[in-house]
């Protein structure tokens, strides 16, 4: 109790944690009557047995469920209650269970077969997002349940989180998603799609990250570690400049013609605009990341030209590319010569061809 500066030991208030004593976790339902203890076997049970304590704080009873599985075996990771709904989602070494609270009864278990181990739960967008340890066999280490469609579906940029999600946080503020693994620390922008990874290079006291906090005071967030102490991360300082991706034309390219030029401009916090211009004075402006038009070097004399190519994000960061090419319309030139004396021919040949008929 941090008002009266006081605390209750609960092994005398749940007599059972004397045997499941390896708390992995501890949660809460939306109201805060029923906390869940997750609770995990440690030394083939010697050390404690797996299963889910729930404690009611209105009565003080409690509750020991173990799923029907070995409890010397069963690691029970985290809890998480459906806010809607009289179901716990509980993640597990053997799988996904979800857990009726009305009936008191296995609703379903997912990845039982496949063995997955659920390290982190988290309610995101009326969904339910789940972290799993890595396993040969799977692509995607984040997975996404819908309770009304109850489907599973891939978080495809998962894939580039390696070896294991420890913690999933998000932020609706600004739409954004954080992640924890063993190796290093993950920001997702869900507006963009863009994807950044952050490691000991980026200033991180170990790439073996745990749990965190988000604090609304300081806008900051806590990551827990291994052996590294807590990291605080920043999550509007930026000082990565946004990315150019150019197709259609290139430094020293020779024009002649007409070309598509594409540009993308790329950027975690956003791209606020695209613009490129000819030898300081025409130009070609684009309000998004994407900037496509077509250029015809008919339209201008031949010599040597710049492109001068920038972009923006939404913290002000800019990038610029210069791209030198040449316009040589000789080509051009040359060839309507040749489709002129083609014509030419044609026509005098069907002249005598006619004359010689009368």
């Amino acid at each position: 109790d941090i008002i009266a500066d006081s605390y209750i030991d609960m092994e005398t208030m749940i007599p059972a944690l004397d045997e499941y004593d390896y708390i992995k976790d501890i949660s809460s339902s939306p109201n805060e009557t029923l906390i869940y203890y997750s609770i995990g076997a440690e030394n083939g049970g010697l050390g404690s047995n797996g299963s889910m304590v729930i404690y009611n704080r209105a009565n003080y009873l409690y509750y020991v469920e173990d799923f029907g599985f070995d409890k010397t075996q069963l690691i029970v990771n985290c809890i998480l209650q459906d806010p809607n709904r009289e179901m716990l989602y509980v993640g597990t070494n053997t799988g996904l269970i979800l857990y009726n609270l009305t009936s008191m009864s296995i609703y379903s278990i997912h990845g039982e077969t496949e063995n997955w181990e659920i390290t982190t739960l988290e309610w995101i967008n009326e969904q339910l997002w789940f972290g799993l340890e890595t396993e040969p066999h799977l692509y995607t280490y984040v997975r996404i349940y819908d309770p009304i469609l109850e489907t599973i579906t891939d978080f495809e940029p998962s894939s580039m989180m390696y070896p294991v999600v420890n913690d999933i946080l998000f932020n609706q503020a600004t739409n954004e998603l954080f992640f924890t693994t063993n190796y290093g620390f993950h920001a997702y922008n869900i507006s963009n799609e863009e994807l950044k990874f952050f490691g000991e290079e980026d200033g991180l006291s170990t790439y073996l990250l745990a749990r965190m906090d988000y604090s609304t005071i300081s806008n900051e967030i806590y990551i827990g570690s291994t052996l590294g102490g807590v990291n605080i991360f920043d999550p509007l300082y930026d000082d990565i400049p946004p990315q150019l991706f150019i197709n259609g034309i290139s430094t020293d390219d020779i024009i002649s013609g007409q070309i598509s030029i594409q540009i993308t401009a790329q950027d975690y916090s956003g791209i606020d605009w695209v613009n490129a211009t000819l030898n300081s004075n025409e130009n070609w402006y684009s309000d998004i990341r994407y900037l496509n038009f077509d250029f015809n070097s008919s339209e201008y004399s031949d010599g040597y030209y710049e492109f001068m190519i920038e972009t923006t994000d939404f913290n002000g960061l800019a990038t610029v590319i210069v791209i030198s090419f040449t316009i040589s319309n000789v080509l051009i030139n040359e060839f309507s010569k040749i489709l002129f004396v083609a014509v030419l021919s044609t026509v005098s040949i069907i002249a005598l061809f006619r004359k010689r008929r009368k």
